[in-house]
């Protein structure tokens, strides 16, 4: 809810992502006008007309979040609310048809002189943001020699990211993608493990798995290794054989 009260309506594009696509979704309404106290809304009441209340609950009051958005309103921005006014309308003749209220976006327009902050600020969260989400890396990747060509390749393969690849509810959606993890040869021949296989989650702040291949090929020779999802980016480690 913002700070008036108002829950963000149901259908959006954001629990859309996160119900039904299993991506984490974040959303930031930047600016909401601020509650007004209750001795400042006394001031208010008297000076514009409407009546103080205390804090929103729809449950009681429906109207009481859209009362604080008025009396701010009036007190800050006046010319962003028209008063209602009767007009003479021709589908409803002989009715009372009046226009009037807040002016088309004024809810969640900041004043001018705080946008520089605001924009600031929301840089800084989504760059906070963006840092704390999930990210594949192979953190290790070596081989051992088992003797007659034959070669053990293992890799770690990390989340380096806060958050983990998939969130709960993508688990029992089985989307995003699984973490996929290819064993690319070059012509060496693998005869231990899958050359591609799949990871369905990884928790955050650095957990890791640990996968292995046996392969039989000539020595000096190279396997590469990539990791990924869409979700989380991609990864790749070369790796010697010897």
């Amino acid at each position: 809810a913002d700070s008036l009260g108002i829950a963000p309506p149901g259908g959006d594009p954001l629990s859309w992502a996160y119900f039904h696509m299993g991506r984490w979704a974040f959303g930031s309404s930047v600016w909401t006008p601020p509650v007004i106290s209750d001795e400042a809304a006394s001031d208010v009441e008297d000076a514009v007309g409407v009546p103080a209340d205390s804090a929103p609950t729809a449950e009681k009051d429906p109207a009481a979040a859209e009362r604080r958005l008025l009396r701010w309103t009036r007190a800050h921005r006046p010319a962003d609310f028209v008063d209602w006014t009767p007009v003479s309308h021709p589908d409803f003749p002989g009715r009372v048809v009046e226009v009037g209220g807040l002016v088309p976006f004024a809810r969640w327009t900041p004043p001018a002189a705080a946008r520089d902050s605001l924009i600031e600020g929301e840089i800084r969260f989504l760059l906070d943001l963006a840092s704390l989400l999930p990210r594949v890396a192979i953190v290790e990747a070596v081989s051992e020699e088992l003797g007659d060509g034959t070669y053990r390749v293992t890799a770690h393969i990390a989340n380096d990211g806060f958050l983990p690849t998939r969130t709960a509810l993508a688990e029992e959606l089985r989307r995003p993608r699984a973490i996929r993890v290819e064993l690319e040869t070059g012509g060496q021949e693998i005869v231990g493990g899958r050359q591609i296989q799949t990871i369905e989650a990884l928790p955050g702040s650095g957990a890791a798995t640990e996968l292995t291949w046996t392969v039989v090929g000539r020595g000096n020779g190279k396997v590469t290794i990539r990791a990924g999802t869409p979700s989380a980016g991609e990864d790749r480690r070369e790796v010697e054989l010897r």
